[in-house]
């Protein structure tokens, strides 16, 4: 069984005692205004930091359950800041959540607006679907260069397998048998 360890914030007291433990063990008074210096330059890196105090950069992200916990008690009017700390997440979480809840009506993540908008318009990709139904021959650059796209070759090519259409690669491979007859 693994014990779980409850990550605690970065606190003052905590640098201190790690700074004062480690100029007891320097015995040379010569080398503190250089230790002042080195250690204040280790601290503010906060990869050392986060390591020095056991903390997590970003927070795991709530399971369903947990969400639908948060709405329940906030439901039977509990206090925010009791929800946050009995489930051990921020209250700014319930407060959103919360929000969420009473626009939507649901509490689960909504993934719509997730990852970079696409650089094509539905337009565009129902001209280049009906040029490629049609000539089934153009190569990628060609297509770019037909509709004056902004857009590389990968990111065109990475639209045409969403769609699900295939694509001549080279200006040098063969025709299609339709258009050599």
């Amino acid at each position: 069984m693994v014990a779980k360890y409850k990550t605690v914030k970065p606190s003052f007291t905590i640098i201190t005692i790690v700074f004062y433990y480690m100029l007891a063990k320097i015995e040379q008074y010569v080398l503190v205004s250089s230790f002042l210096t080195i250690f204040h330059s280790i601290v503010t890196c906060k990869k050392f930091y986060y390591m020095l105090v056991n903390y997590d950069i970003m927070p795991k992200p709530i399971t369903n359950k947990e969400r639908e916990k948060i709405i329940k008690h906030k439901q039977n009017n509990e206090n925010e800041t009791d929800i946050a700390q009995w489930l051990s997440i921020s209250q700014s979480t319930v407060t959103k959540l919360w929000a969420q809840y009473r626009k939507t009506g649901t509490y689960l993540p909504n993934y719509e607006n997730c990852g970079r908008p696409s650089k094509l318009s539905e337009a565009q990709i129902d001209q280049i679907k009906a040029e490629v139904n049609k000539n089934p021959d153009r190569t990628l650059l060609e297509i770019i260069e037909m509709f004056d796209l902004k857009i590389s070759e990968s990111g065109l090519s990475k639209v045409f397998k969403k769609l699900g259409l295939t694509f001549k690669k080279r200006c040098s491979m063969q025709t299609t048998k339709k258009d050599v007859m």
